[in-house]
């Protein structure tokens, strides 16, 4: 992944030149919970003024261009101004955004963007440009709260059973313990505190995206996810009490 980090470090320098401040990893690539069959690589790339379109499309073009490199799951990237940062709103307004699925060249607002910038300023590294503690501030609870969660209340833990399991237990993490974690730990945490039957939903999902094999354990039914999710919901809006 080092060789992909560092195209992608020429490939943002080379484009924006003086315009870019910096470029922040984020997600579970920055927290060492990376899995290369199920994790994207999640970028925060800061920028000091506004990008013209054509510089968006060869950007674009450019991310394209390394799909060959990039995990499973591609690599998500926002583009933000200074101005986003020092004087912070909610949504946050973003210069461009690019997913495998959403390649935002018009200028929007993210939801998201609160818990990426919480994420990068507590646990975040720079790949380049101007230090994390130098540019980012802390950013106002309530908003990274709306931010995560957005991610899992309400959500339809059957569509994507496991990305939502960690999830959950991500977002339980931080309302017990306000530490801010990645799936791969928020799975070990479920693992050590939650009771069963929930205990076993972690279990399952925890092996298949950290060992990719679980063809020996009984796979949890629809309704066990729906259980769990139920449980998970009312931990969380008990402020974390099981």
């Amino acid at each position: 992944m080092e060789e992909l980090l560092e195209k992608l470090i020429d490939l943002f320098k080379r484009n924006l030149q003086s315009n870019l401040t910096g470029i922040y990893l984020h997600g579970s690539m920055a927290m060492n919970g990376f899995q290369k069959e199920f994790s994207d690589v999640d970028l925060l790339v800061v920028v000091k003024e506004n990008i013209e379109k054509k510089e968006k499309q060869t950007i674009i073009n450019d991310l394209q261009s390394l799909k060959a490199d990039l995990p499973a799951k591609g690599i998500e990237m926002s583009i933000i101004k200074e101005k986003a940062i020092s004087h912070f709103e909610y949504p946050t307004p973003y210069e461009l955004h690019y997913s495998e699925t959403h390649q935002e060249i018009e200028k929007g607002y993210d939801p998201d963007l609160a818990a990426h910038m919480t994420v990068v300023y507590h646990r975040g590294k720079c790949l380049y440009g101007l230090e994390i503690k130098k540019l980012f501030v802390p950013i106002d609870e309530i908003y990274f709260l709306k931010s995560i969660l957005s991610d899992v209340i309400g959500a339809e833990i059957t569509e994507n059973p496991m990305y939502y399991t960690l999830n959950y237990c991500r977002v339980l993490v931080y309302f017990k313990e306000k530490k801010i974690v990645s799936k791969k730990e928020g799975g070990e945490w479920g693992l050590r505190h939650l009771p069963e039957p929930h205990r076993s939903v972690v279990d399952y999902y925890f092996k298949e995206y950290t060992k990719h094999e679980t063809e020996s354990w009984l796979k949890p039914s629809k309704q066990d996810l729906i259980m769990f999710a139920s449980f998970m919901e009312r931990a969380i809006n008990g402020n974390g009490h099981l």
